[in-house]
This record gives structure tokens, C-alpha cells and sequence, in this order.
């Protein structure tokens, strides 16, 4: 069995906040959901089940951030 990947994110390194930053840009304009539910302060990372990403609009971003 491979070994578990563990990240390590220390937010006193610029390129690990600049690599995050990057990831979150790529999703700008990707609209908020709120969720009915939820386990404490916990954030539920899927997409709702009727939403698709467009592959032109995500395409583009990923250019803009390049």
C-alpha cells in the first residue's frame, strides 16, 4: 500500500499563500452556495449535484492565472 501524502501549509511562506491564492482564482466568479447542513464550522467542498463547471469559463481562468 503507498504511504498517506501529507501537506504541510505554513502561511509564513509567500509561495504556499501565493499557491493557494492561485487555486482560489481559478474558481473566481464560481457562484456561493450555502449548504442546509453542516458538522460544526466545517466548509462542504462539493459542487451541489445540478451545477457543472464550464470548461471554457475554467479554461480561461486557469490562462488568467498563468
Amino acid at each position: 500500500m503507498a504511504a498517506a501524502l501529507r501537506l504541510k501549509f505554513d502561511p509564513n511562506q509567500e509561495y504556499q499563500v501565493e499557491a493557494v491564492q492561485s487555486v482560489l482564482r481559478v474558481l473566481e466568479g464560481l457562484p456561493r452556495h450555502e449548504v442546509e447542513f453542516g458538522l460544526a464550522d466545517e466548509i462542504v467542498p462539493n459542487l451541489p449535484a445540478h451545477e457543472s463547471l464550464d470548461e471554457h469559463w475554467l479554461f480561461d481562468n486557469v490562462l488568467a492565472v498563468q
